[in-house]
């Protein structure tokens, strides 16, 4: 699979380097809602807005970019 293939969220986080688990560890989001939201089984537009800081501090991104 190509780093360019995947959900937005997988992008990203496979760009900054970590692992599903890394990112988990690092937001605060858990593991499970990280794997729903990268296998578009749960629509990352309809997150929490809090979910949504988490990750993009994980990330160091802005929120618009998840």
């Amino acid at each position: 699979m190509s780093v360019y293939e995947g959900s937005r969220l997988k992008r990203l986080r496979t760009y900054a380097g970590l692992s599903q688990k890394m990112l988990a560890d690092r937001s605060g989001v858990a593991l499970r809602q990280i794997q729903l939201f990268e296998q578009n089984q749960r629509d990352i537009s309809r997150a929490q807005g809090n979910t949504l800081l988490m990750l993009s501090r994980a990330l160091n991104c802005h929120m618009d970019l998840i």
